[in-house]
């Protein structure tokens, strides 16, 4: 798996566990996805633990898991853990698949005109906005 790709795919898993937190996430998404975000997230943040600048940019997403740059900024950490530690990359990725296969993160669109995927788009063009034409 691609390194940005699974970071990614962990975060896209992440932020509908982080945005649901206490409101009937595992209700909505399943009890055994809910049950493997929650484990990914402690996963993460105990990984994490004594860098300051991750904590922080996991802290920022966990006090606003909609805002599209914290979520940016917490893709942009773990694949720098990921390209440093090979141990990290592996087991992040097997959380991805193991997610992935009880029927993958629940997809959220938040914010005005947001788009929301529920499956791999890989080599796909996605076009948002009003009165575009494709040809």
């Amino acid at each position: 798996m691609v390194i940005e790709a699974a970071a990614a795919s962990a975060v896209a898993a992440l932020v509908p566990y982080l945005m649901e937190a206490g409101k009937g996430f595992a209700k909505n998404a399943g009890e055994k996805t809910a049950e493997k975000a929650g484990e990914l997230y402690d996963w993460i943040k105990a990984k994490i633990a004594g860098d300051k600048y991750a904590e922080q940019t996991l802290a920022r997403v966990e006090e606003q898991p909609d805002n599209a740059d914290r979520q940016a900024t917490l893709k942009a950490v773990v694949s720098e853990k990921m390209k440093a530690d090979p141990d990290f990359a592996r087991t992040l990725e097997r959380f991805v698949e193991e997610i992935k296969a009880l029927g993958g993160a629940p997809v959220t669109a938040s914010g005005d005109r947001s788009v929301a995927i529920g499956r791999d788009v890989s080599n796909t063009t996605i076009v948002t906005g009003d009165k575009n034409k494709i040809r």
